[in-house]
């Protein structure tokens, strides 16, 4: 931001670690009010100067209005329903309003395993794990929010996102926008320590599994040991048939919407020429740190080198175990290390085709995209769009496997999801993307025949 007209007091210490950093564990400086079903939960929000976030991506693309509006505290209060709250973001100058979200769903922001998926431990975990692990955030467009008070920033809002980062629990974010340029830009960011014993309460809500048993992982960035995956937990094989590609990795990528934005947070290579540049166990890119903010002063180690050499691909038609028992496609990508003798399989499934876009290829970024893990939301979508899809009938899931079927940490592959498109002039045509940790970049494109 380019000024900060109020900077709350703030008790998280910034902690440079490799990608996604775990927090310090610390409870966030929280009020509790029990009174029934109006209770309520206050948090700080902290905001930051360029000075403070010099890596921030949207330094680039933001509003000339960034840094005029401030917000100290959000509350949550309980209403009749469970796991349903009105949110109030207070102003914090003259310039800024009140901002109020009423009746929102908490609970499809946190972590969340389906039914079905509990009968194997192992698959539960990583569930959960990686929902936590993978960004979430809800945007509310006009309508959606009210304003009120003072200030001019109720007649520039359009849009009010909060997001669970894909950091630690508890570790979330304010991000708004206004209209310029015919563009919907940010015009303000701030973090905040959402409640860890509302989190807790909403994750067993949510579960119905005890806080305590993953209190640990989530909390202190515990990551899974590497055990087989039981995909026949996830879903039915009805067919399978190999397909054929065509690897157009000597090419550059698209460099537009959010890879633009992240170019300048690419460390190596430096001025990539094709996607190949970046399929070597030597690409690093700036971590994502906490409170959830971008750094190139420690540059997170990859193992790109895995996704050098596309073996085969092959395309599955699947039932999912979700209570609606969803007819999906999946697919297996087997890699070959560039240098090692290393095979990695990239599995992604519980994929509905007819809601993969036609594009040209010089619009990939408006590609359809899916985080790894277990039922994940999208990265961002919009409020009505997450509380439509919950988590307990998504039948999606990405895995990494090596040749003997165990769980491979995405975060430490540098791969962070698949994008997919059809072909614009050729429908039997689909595009393969996949993007690099924190979508930085496409680190790859593959089109199949299908």
């Amino acid at each position: 931001m380019k000024n900060v007209f109020h900077l709350f007091p703030f008790a998280l210490a910034i902690v440079l670690l490799f990608g996604c950093a775990p927090s310090s564990g610390e409870k966030p400086d929280t009020t509790d009010q029990q009174s029934g079903t109006n209770r309520s939960w206050a948090a700080p929000v902290r905001e930051m100067t360029d000075k403070e976030y010099p890596d921030n991506p949207d330094i680039s693309i933001r509003h000339d209005l960034d840094g005029q509006f401030s917000h100290p505290e959000i509350r949550f209060t309980a209403t009749a329903s469970p796991g349903v709250f009105n949110v109030t973001i207070l102003p914090g100058n003259e310039k800024s309003s009140q901002i109020l979200m009423e009746a929102l769903n908490i609970v499809e922001l946190i972590p969340g395993v389906p039914e079905h998926i509990k009968q194997d431990a192992y698959l539960e975990r990583i569930g959960i794990i990686n929902q936590e692990w993978n960004r979430t955030q809800a945007a509310f467009g006009q309508g959606e929010f009210k304003t009120s008070g003072g200030g001019f920033e109720k007649d520039t809002l359009v849009r009010v996102d909060i997001a669970r980062n894909c950091l630690n629990a508890g570790l979330w974010e304010l991000v708004f926008f206004a209209n310029q340029e015919g563009k919907e830009k940010p015009v303000y960011h701030g973090w905040f320590n959402f409640p860890l014993d509302l989190y807790a309460e909403l994750f067993e809500q949510r579960n119905n599994i005890p806080y305590e048993k993953y209190k640990s992982m989530l909390e202190n960035w515990v990551s899974p040991p590497s055990e087989r995956v039981n995909l026949n937990i996830l879903r039915r094989v009805d067919s399978e048939n190999p397909v054929k590609f065509v690897a157009k990795n000597d090419k550059m990528y698209p460099i537009e919407g959010e890879r633009k934005k992240k170019y300048k947070n690419i460390i190596y290579p430096k001025d990539p020429k094709s996607m190949s540049d970046f399929l070597t166990d030597d690409a690093r890119f700036a971590s994502f740190i906490s409170p959830g903010l971008y750094s190139t002063t420690e540059p997170r180690v990859t193992e790109l080198g895995r996704f050098a050499n596309l073996q085969r691909i092959v395309v599955r038609k699947t039932t999912s175990n979700n209570p609606q028992h969803t007819q999906t496609t999946e697919f297996e990508m087997t890699f070959n290390h560039k240098e090692k003798k290393q095979v990695t399989r990239w599995i992604f499934g519980g994929i509905d085709l007819s809601k993969i876009p036609s594009l040209p290829e010089n619009e990939a970024n408006k590609g359809w995209h899916k985080p790894i893990g277990i039922a994940n939301h999208g990265f961002s979508q919009s409020y009505k769009d997450l509380v439509s899809n919950p988590v307990k009938d998504n039948p999606y899931f990405s895995v990494f496997l090596d040749q003997e079927g165990r769980w491979l940490d995405s975060h430490s592959l540098g791969i962070d999801a698949i994008l997919m498109h059809f072909d614009d002039q050729n429908k039997n045509l689909l595009h393969l993307w996949p993007l690099s940790f924190e979508r930085h970049a496409f680190v790859g494109h593959y089109v199949v025949t299908l």
